[in-house]
């Protein structure tokens, strides 16, 4: 088990009866027969002196202890298995691992409910270009749930149909692909938990 095995061979031999007392014991096993179980030694060690009794079960105690220990190390996960290390994404990459669900919104009370070409959202390959329909990387609607990623504070000011703007890109999954969706077309309680929880894109 890893362990010093001095320390187990010297409460042994603590519990090993020896000289005369051994000659006796040998005699009455070969007069009696086969020597009694594992289990029936245990329990007469455990019977005996006190000093005997002592030593025995503080072995004991140690032994499963150390069962215990090596137990619970091959129950923990490893330090550095899958999912350690940043994921590499387009166009940046996470400063820490992290992941978070976001819900896409748009302020247009009419284009809440269908999911028609003029009221679909942009998605982009890059947040740090003009975001046009030009350069759109993808489309999405009205309560669709993503997966984000990372945030940026510094890309493209984005400013919506209630002319609030603001310069935050989350980068999230979408059809296996890694783009940008921006910041003004989250909710601003959801977008300060996404940029509160999750981690700054790395370029």
């Amino acid at each position: 088990m890893g362990a010093d095995p001095s320390e187990y061979r010297a409460l042994w031999e603590a519990a090993t009866p020896t000289g005369q007392e051994t000659a006796a014991a040998t005699g009455n096993v070969e007069a009696a027969g086969p020597s009694p179980s594992p289990r029936f030694t245990v329990r007469r060690l455990l019977r005996g002196p006190w000093p005997r009794r002592r030593v025995v079960t503080a072995a004991l105690t140690a032994v499963a202890t150390s069962a215990l220990a090596a137990a619970l190390l091959l129950l923990l996960p490893p330090q550095d298995g899958p999912g350690a290390t940043p994921a590499q994404g387009a166009a940046g990459s996470t400063s820490s691992g992290g992941s978070a669900g976001v819900v896409v919104h748009n302020v247009e009370k009419a284009c809440q409910e269908p999911r028609t070409h003029t009221c679909a959202l942009s998605l982009a390959y890059n947040p740090y270009r003009p975001y046009t329909t030009t350069s759109s990387a993808g489309r999405v609607w009205h309560h669709d749930l993503l997966r984000a990623r990372c945030t940026i504070a510094n890309g493209v000011t984005v400013t919506d149909e209630n002319h609030q703007h603001t310069s935050i890109w989350v980068q999230v999954t979408h059809q296996g692909q890694l783009l940008w969706l921006p910041g003004i077309r989250v909710r601003p309680d959801h977008l300060t938990q996404l940029t509160t929880v999750l981690p700054t894109c790395v370029p």
